[in-house]
């Protein structure tokens, strides 16, 4: 009887164990052993569960974009969605359960956020002025060679890294709430609404 506790299939996408062997990776794995005394790449329970997440959605914005974009247009599900994140749900008129739903895990803080480690974070990030997006920009664009990932991107015609980045890692904690997630729930909506195109 086969283990029912055995991860999925990786995607056929999921092309980690085809690009290992390469030479770069081999050289680059080798190096880091010599240099640095550890292999750089994963041990194969890693990536096994990142394979298995390869499809991980986000469903609560899933099912706004479902109820909303998808059904009442990509112009109503945007001013629905950016009244909701200037005003509030109760400011739009009969906000539908979905929205009500996305915007509640919003607002909520998960518990495992520590505000104190979260602003010395943000102080390391500041640190570094605007010139650490060129170094922190470029681990984004290593993924934007992906194609999975460079696909939906393209689609939705979004990015919020920086702009992200910039709000979340404000000096003023008044300041950065809830604007990074603003930012971010309007790529995720667009990312929903690529993924289903």
């Amino acid at each position: 009887m086969p283990d029912v506790t055995e991860a999925p299939a990786a995607p056929a996408e999921f092309r980690y164990h085809d690009r290992l062997d390469r030479r770069w990776p081999r050289l680059v794995r080798r190096a880091s052993r010599a240099v640095l005394g550890f292999d750089p790449a994963p041990p194969d329970d890693v990536v096994r569960t990142f394979a298995a997440m390869y499809y991980d959605a986000d469903p609560l914005a899933e099912a706004f974009v479902e109820e909303v974009y998808l059904r009442r247009g990509m112009a109503a599900g945007r001013a629905m969605l950016e009244q909701a994140l200037a005003g509030g749900v109760a400011s739009v008129p009969d906000p539908p359960r979905s929205l009500v739903a996305l915007f509640a895990d919003l607002e909520r803080d998960p518990p495992w956020v520590d505000p104190a480690r979260v602003e010395r974070g943000a102080r390391a990030f500041r640190r570094f002025g605007p010139a650490v997006f060129r170094f922190a920009g470029t681990i984004t664009l290593a993924a934007y060679t992906e194609s999975s990932v460079a696909k939906p991107l393209a689609l939705t015609g979004v990015t919020s890294t920086v702009s992200f980045g910039s709000i979340a890692c404000s000096p003023d904690p008044a300041s950065r709430s809830p604007r990074p997630w603003r930012s971010s729930s309007r790529t995720a909506t667009c990312a929903c609404r690529s993924r289903r195109r």
